[in-house]
């Protein structure tokens, strides 16, 4: 299984490992190897901030919101 959505490659921040070039690499690597063919591609839905919570800290959750807020990070 894999999460799949046209905004990952929207997003950038300098010095972030997170960022376009690795997901475009990742997806010839899929490509080139056949194994997209085997993966069950899954859309991601909104959390509810009480689920998220269970994994991450209030402090971080409200940190990563106001980031998202002002435009995102970058």
């Amino acid at each position: 299984m894999r999460y799949l959505d046209p905004l990952y490659l929207q997003h950038f921040q300098q010095g972030h490992v997170e960022g376009p070039e690795r997901l475009e690499e990742i997806n010839r690597a899929l490509d080139g190897t056949g194994m997209r063919d085997r993966l069950v591609a899954l859309t991601p839905k909104p959390l509810a901030i009480e689920r998220l919570s269970r994994v991450h800290q209030s402090r971080h959750i409200e940190r990563v919101q106001s980031v998202a807020e002002r435009g995102g990070g970058g």
